[in-house]
């Protein structure tokens, strides 16, 4: 025999190893059905290999499909995500007016406090200049501030004339955290009166860091130890502030912006008492500027230091469905939470509940994806496997079905994987042998006599 020959026989013999392998997941074609050559359960290579190589196309068409589906579900996931996230932030509870507008100055978003403020539903309020809701007097103020807006904000002092109201002197304060996209807060009234330039600013600067406070693994402690550092900010008369999921006596997670915070939410969960786990239970804010000695809590003052913080500003955290958990305040001055670090703490406690509101629809949105894209993977392994039953057995979808159940509950294995492990090895068989029209050539001997069969 030539070594040409002698080498096309080897091959042969190898390709038809690694399709047996196969055969025994497979099985063998029901009794007394032919192929269309009129081949039975012992049907030569040539026709094994074009069979196979038939499945083997099959499974490439139905992998680009299910790619094609999977990166369709991404891109609306990822759409669905960032809408959903700026829509969250702007029509959540958040009690200040809130709108944001392209460079043009036309409408694109606003809150429910904005559409109660200047009297136009939100959905109306859409596609709307802002200038038509500034007095003429003060419209080349307010394009000038759309021109000038950055990501810092900035103060414009300006006069509002809602649509069923009177002309009113408010203050807004205007930042631009997108390039082509321009926030506008406008504080209420008594907020306004009450804090200096400096902390309006820094208020509105809190708002804008707490509304974009997201995460690609969803809620951590890093996450919100950000959110502690953003109300920390806005609250000058603090010195540490923490953020606690769940009730303080048994939280789910807690981060602070030092460890005089950390500290003192420690000993009130040893304690089993305290003003952070009191706002949790009442859902009432509750102050302490002397927490050593404060009688509503004397296990916590037997553990508290002179070192210690000296007042607390507990602010419960609540969304639609509960208390999410507290929003705690600390200084080692006495009494140094006064009305207007109230007011303010009580904002921020409502804008934290709104952002983890939206963070937990992501998280459930992300997690819906995952279903869907393990349900559209399983579907697809399962009708290729089901392909290539139908092929070799030469029988039903419903039998071919019915097959991989038996061996799903004889193996003990779940039905998709036995799936995926019936579409690899024909897979890798199919890769290792050469295509239909070669192997119909080199699947016999120099002498006509066929190769074993499958």
């Amino acid at each position: 025999m030539d070594p040409e020959d002698a080498g096309a026989v080897r091959s042969t013999e190898a390709d038809t190893a690694g399709l047996i392998a196969v055969g025994d997941l497979l099985g063998r074609p029901a009794d007394g059905v032919q192929d269309e050559q009129g081949a039975g359960p012992d049907a030569p290579w040539p026709t094994a290999a074009l069979e196979l190589a038939t499945a083997h196309e099959e499974l490439r068409a139905a992998d680009e499909r299910l790619r094609a589906q999977q990166e369709q579900i991404a891109a609306l996931a990822a759409e669905r995500d960032a809408g959903q996230r700026h829509q969250n932030w702007l029509a959540s509870v958040l009690p200040v007016p809130v709108v944001t507008t392209d460079r043009s100055g036309s409408l694109v978003a606003a809150n429910a406090a904005a559409a109660g403020y200047l009297g136009v539903s939100v959905v109306q309020l859409l596609r709307k200049p802002l200038q038509a809701f500034v007095a003429p007097s003060a419209r080349g103020a307010v394009r000038t501030a759309l021109a000038a807006a950055g990501p810092e904000p900035e103060r414009l002092t300006t006069t509002l004339v809602p649509r069923h109201g009177i002309a009113e002197d408010v203050t807004l304060a205007v930042t631009a955290p997108a390039r082509d996209r321009v926030t506008w807060t406008l504080l209420p009234t008594a907020t306004q009166a009450a804090l200096s330039t400096s902390r309006v600013l820094d208020l509105v600067s809190a708002f804008a860091d707490l509304s974009q406070a997201r995460s690609e693994t969803g809620l951590s402690t890093e996450l919100l130890g950000r959110m502690a550092q953003a109300t920390l900010v806005a609250q000058p008369a603090a010195s540490a502030v923490s953020l606690e999921l769940g009730s303080p006596l048994q939280p789910e997670m807690v981060a602070s912006t030092g460890a005089s915070a950390a500290h003192v939410d420690g000993l009130q969960l040893m304690a089993g008492e305290g003003p952070c786990a009191q706002a949790h239970a009442t859902v009432e804010t509750v102050v302490s500027g002397a927490l050593w000695r404060d009688p509503r809590w004397p296990r916590l003052a037997e553990r508290l230091s002179p070192d210690d913080a000296a007042s607390c500003l507990a602010v419960p955290v609540v969304a639609e469905d509960g208390v999410l958990g507290v929003l705690n305040s600390y200084s080692s001055t006495p009494d140094a939470f006064g009305a207007v670090d109230v007011h303010v703490g009580e904002l921020l406690g409502h804008t934290v509940g709104a952002v983890l509101t939206s963070l937990r629809q992501q998280e459930q949105l992300q997690t819906l994806t995952e279903q869907l894209n393990t349900a559209l993977e399983s579907r697809a392994v399962i009708d290729q496997a089901k392909g290539i039953v139908m092929a070799r057995r030469r029988c039903s979808s419903d039998e071919a079905f019915e097959h991989l159940a038996r061996l799903s509950q004889q193996r003990n294995v779940k039905l998709r994987e036995v799936a995926r492990l019936i579409v690899d090895q024909t897979v890798r068989s199919g890769d290792a042998r050469p295509g239909p029209a070669d192997a119909a050539g080199a699947s016999s001997t120099p002498g006509g006599a066929p190769s074993r069969g499958v």
